[in-house]
């Protein structure tokens, strides 16, 4: 996230003296592109350890003299990095939502995002026919399946103590269908939560293929998956 703004600036959008759509349309766009390049090369994962100078982290990531600085100094901007004597380390905020084994990883939601850049270009033509040229999920490839249902986990894994806490569910059990699932995180949770419960997560297939691979229907879990479109299985 960008620097808070200042009590100035505050004032300046409160009278309408910012050009806050060059800002909403402009450093969004290529802020986010930064941020998903940052985390396809790794460099947030680099640099969680230990602090490192920009010619140790050109090596690590691929990327040019030129091309690390530019990227690195525009996440000490964002906040992601921080810097101290030409060497970088992740910040902490970096580290709680970027980096795997943090436990609230979020990068897998931070690459579909960045999928959605491609998929809205259509957005006029849905817009002015009601409904898209085709359904959205129509052209995922198989890698793009998997991007959607990780990054839908780190969604929920995000979400899921404010919404458990709120589902209730009768005593003695019975059976949960969770429709359009996909990882199937929520289901194993109320099944955990509540005794006596299992759960059917209805979704597409290949969706389900990387429920399968995440364990979310392994024997034992009280979970089944069944494929399907749920509009007319």
């Amino acid at each position: 996230m960008p620097p808070a703004p200042s009590f100035a600036e505050k004032i300046l959008h409160r009278f309408h003296l910012l050009p806050t759509p060059v800002m909403d349309a402009f450093g969004a766009v290529i802020f986010a592109r930064a941020l998903t390049v940052g985390l396809r090369r790794g460099m947030f994962e680099s640099v969680a350890g230990r602090p490192l100078a920009l010619e140790e982290l050109s090596r690590e990531t691929g990327l040019s003299p030129d091309g690390i600085r530019l990227l690195a100094d525009a996440c000490v901007a964002g906040g992601y990095l921080k810097c101290r004597k030409g060497k970088y380390r992740a910040s902490a905020e970096a580290k709680k939502w970027l980096v795997k084994d943090s436990g609230t990883y979020l990068g897998d939601l931070i690459y579909y995002f960045d999928s959605l850049n491609t998929r809205l270009a259509g957005l006029d033509y849905s817009l002015e026919h009601g409904k898209p040229r085709e359904p959205y999920y129509a052209s995922f490839t198989d890698s793009e399946w998997e991007t959607y249902v990780r990054g839908m986990a780190n969604l929920a894994r995000l979400l899921m103590p404010e919404v458990i806490r709120r589902i209730r569910l009768p005593s003695g059990g019975g059976r949960i269908l969770d429709l359009g699932g996909s990882h199937g995180l929520y289901s194993l949770e109320c099944c955990r939560k509540f005794p006596g419960y299992t759960a059917v997560v209805m979704d597409f297939a290949p969706a389900l293929r990387w429920a399968a691979a995440m364990k979310t229907g392994e024997p034992g879990t009280r979970i089944s998956l069944s494929a399907g479109d749920i509009l007319t299985a």
